[in-house]
């Protein structure tokens, strides 16, 4: 099958992306079984792999025709062009993120999306009037879920989300998969104290949302524990007030949060602290990473974190008491020694193992092959309607500003009626 596989370019300041992360972990497994094309933000090259533009993709498609467009998604500003070019191929989505902080990028900001799903979905349905306003909606991703020809989630929280206010109300119900973030499961991640305190690792904002200032509350004054914090390079200065304001905590502040980072982190950490208490972002790759090392693991009960298993993670009720339980469960880790979670470690080899990820994404592609195939033949065909609607209207317009008035041949045929009344409001409307 040919994919073309829509990322930011996997290198360089991309490296925090989750799908930089996964197009990373996966093009390895998949490259001998799939003809994989990469559509970027950017003209550089990664690796050997035939890397493009993405403006380019409509120009490959007509050239070699691919069997579907593999998109990720995340509410990060450096994965918008793929918000707009999903709007105009169709394909796999992978939603790291359903919940979005933002209505996207301009081009996408008034769009007739609700009408052009519906249309496409219910041929008898008119063409959206061009004269209407429309207003975005959100924070839920309605737009992109709606255009998704598959959607697949790689978290279970947001599955359930998509399931129960997007196919119940925008679409019919569309193939859905949940498909965890893929990661490696190192053999074994026993850690012994050499010098006797408990380490513990937090991957997180200086924010409220990670619950940053609950943790150092926790910490704070306590001599038997030294905290590692993995923070982005743009949150230190945030994250040395709040460790000013809580003291007594001991830091060591690493500034370069990505999933490679924390893989390496992992190796001398006896806790992993995931605390999230927001509808926006979730612990990610981070999380399965650290379940997957077997490290005692605490997360907020909520969203993602609700899911797990109390088997496999301490869960921390967010508010008044949150302080005290994360302190509390410090406390007994240290009383009895961090062991490894064996039952986590088996939990992530049967959900995030990036070998069984890579089959399940390739067995996603090939089941659903002809269905892919026709939903694309039929979006195409939709295109075209689309295109040729704007045609008969602009024809339209221009038999009725053609010839009116007019005295001479000259004057019949002189182009300034019609571009005042169709193509010029028409290249303003499409910024040409």
């Amino acid at each position: 099958m040919r994919v073309a596989w829509f990322t930011p370019l996997p290198s360089g300041e991309n490296a925090d992306l989750a799908s930089v992360y996964c197009t990373e972990q996966l093009l390895p497994l998949l490259r001998d079984k799939l003809d994989i094309e990469l559509f970027t933000e950017s003209f550089g090259t990664y690796q050997d792999y035939p890397t493009f533009h993405h403006l380019k993709a409509f120009q490959r498609h007509s050239e070699k025709p691919f069997d579907l467009a593999f998109y990720q998604l995340e509410d990060r500003k450096k994965t918008s062009f793929i918000r707009i070019h999903l709007g105009l191929m169709p394909g796999v989505v992978w939603f790291h993120d359903l919940i979005l902080s933002d209505y996207g990028p301009e081009p996408i900001l008034n769009s007739s999306w609700t009408e052009t799903i519906k249309k496409f979905h219910e041929s008898a349905h008119p063409w959206p009037a061009r004269e209407r306003k429309f207003k975005p909606q959100g924070p839920l991703g309605y737009r992109e879920g709606g255009l998704a020809a598959i959607a697949l989630f790689s978290n279970e929280h947001a599955h359930q989300e998509y399931d129960r206010q997007i196919v119940q109300k925008l679409t019919p119900k569309l193939p859905h998969y949940t498909l965890p973030f893929p990661t490696e499961i190192p053999d074994s991640t026993l850690v012994r104290s050499e010098d006797g305190l408990l380490h513990v690792g937090f991957c997180g904002e200086p924010s409220v949302e990670s619950r940053a200032h609950k943790l150092l509350l926790a910490l704070r004054g306590g001599s038997d524990w030294k905290l590692h914090w993995l923070i982005a390079p743009g949150e230190r200065e945030r994250a040395e007030e709040l460790l000013s304001e809580y003291g007594g905590v001991d830091c060591d502040l690493i500034a370069d949060r990505t999933p490679r980072t924390w893989e390496k982190l992992l190796e001398k950490l006896h806790v992993a602290v995931h605390t999230r208490f927001s509808a926006y972002g979730q612990p990610g790759v981070y999380l399965a990473k650290s379940l997957g090392a077997g490290k005692p693991t605490l997360v907020t009960h909520f969203a993602s974190g609700e899911l797990l298993s109390e088997s496999i993670a301490f869960k921390i009720e967010a508010g008044e008491q949150e302080a005290k339980q994360i302190r509390e469960v410090l406390k007994l880790l240290l009383e009895q020694g961090a062991q490894q979670v064996n039952l986590a470690r088996e939990y992530a080899s049967e959900m995030f193992d990036r070998q069984m990820i890579a089959c399940e994404l390739l067995r996603i592609f090939t089941d659903n092959r002809e269905y892919l195939r026709d939903f694309q033949a039929k979006w195409e065909k939709f295109s075209r309607g689309a295109r040729a609607e704007v045609v008969t209207e602009a024809k339209n317009a221009a038999n009725l500003s053609w010839g009116v008035g007019a005295t001479t041949s000259e004057e019949l045929f002189h182009p300034g009626a019609v571009w005042a009344r169709v193509f010029g409001p028409a290249f303003k409307e499409f910024q040409w």
